[in-house]
């Protein structure tokens, strides 16, 4: 049990959830944690990059917070064992976003109810090892909330994803996450073909990569183009004289001028880097 419970804190820290969980017990919590006189008079409003902000619905009472705010801020870190609110911001306005709040909740729990009972088992089950029952909640909350928004996408007929599963927006192909392992893998692909081939305009790549999208092939070839002239611009500075790489150089201009290694001159390195930069570079060979 102790080793499934570091496991499963592991893998929330490495998704990036076990801030964003401790953020979202402290955001659940407020009135408990500040009691009754506080939280009639204060609602919370959301939590970003452990800055936590309040709604006060009067002066007076934005100043008494304002002055206790230290006790206030240990508290909640304290109601979740680590510090996760930084800073606390009060802002004056009106508490009809927390009447708000608690009809969405209600209608969250609604929604809740709405799933299979096969469903529901199903998380509790994937959760039951979680020894911390607000950590289990709050876990299972989140899963809940997916398989509910899940549904909603599939009445409004979305389709299932067809690399993972997961149930797409209406008119979406591939879901989020395997777009962007699509475009990753496709940037990688792009990467390693114009180290190779930096000559290569997008119209060539295109015959080589399916479904090519320009974009990406701009973005790539202006990383590389950037990353070539740090090193030429920094070798060429160096008092030492140092050689600058023939290979670096030659890479630059195919980018810059499209051409292929036998289309590549003097004259042509002049008009890629200017004259004065092109005799450096010629004098250094």
């Amino acid at each position: 049990m102790y080793e499934l419970k570091n496991l499963m804190d592991k893998t929330l820290k490495k998704l990036g959830l076990k801030n964003r969980l401790s953020e979202y017990k402290i955001m659940e919590s407020w009135d408990n944690i500040v009691g009754h006189n506080i939280a009639k008079h204060t609602s919370v409003h959301s939590m970003h990059g452990g800055v936590l902000f309040v709604i006060v619905d009067n002066p007076v009472w934005m100043h008494n917070l304002s002055m206790n705010v230290l006790n206030i801020k240990k508290s909640l870190n304290s109601s979740v064992g680590t510090k996760v609110v930084k800073e606390i911001r009060f802002k004056a306005g009106n508490l009809t976003e927390k009447q708000k709040e608690y009809q969405d909740a209600y209608q969250e729990q609604l929604e809740y109810e709405s799933l299979p009972q096969n469903v529901v088992q199903a998380i509790d089950g994937m959760v039951e090892d979680i020894s911390d029952p607000d950590l289990r909640s709050i876990t299972a909350a989140l899963i809940k909330r997916g398989k509910v928004y899940e549904q909603k996408k599939e009445k409004m007929g979305g389709k299932p994803c067809p690399e993972c599963k997961t149930i797409n927006a209406p008119g979406q192909d591939l879901c989020f996450y395997c777009t962007l392992k699509k475009q990753r893998a496709t940037k990688s692909k792009v990467t390693t073909m114009l180290w190779e081939l930096p000559w290569f305009s997008f119209e060539q790549m295109s015959q080589y990569i399916d479904d090519l999208d320009e974009s990406i092939y701009k973005t790539v070839r202006g990383e590389i183009i950037q990353r070539l002239w740090v090193n030429i611009r920094e070798a060429v500075k160096n008092t030492k004289k140092t050689k600058v790489s023939n290979d670096d150089v030659q890479r630059y201009v195919m980018l810059r001028a499209g051409l292929p290694p036998d289309k590549i001159t003097n004259e042509i390195i002049r008009q890629v880097f200017g004259e004065n930069m092109a005799k450096k570079l010629l004098g250094r060979h």
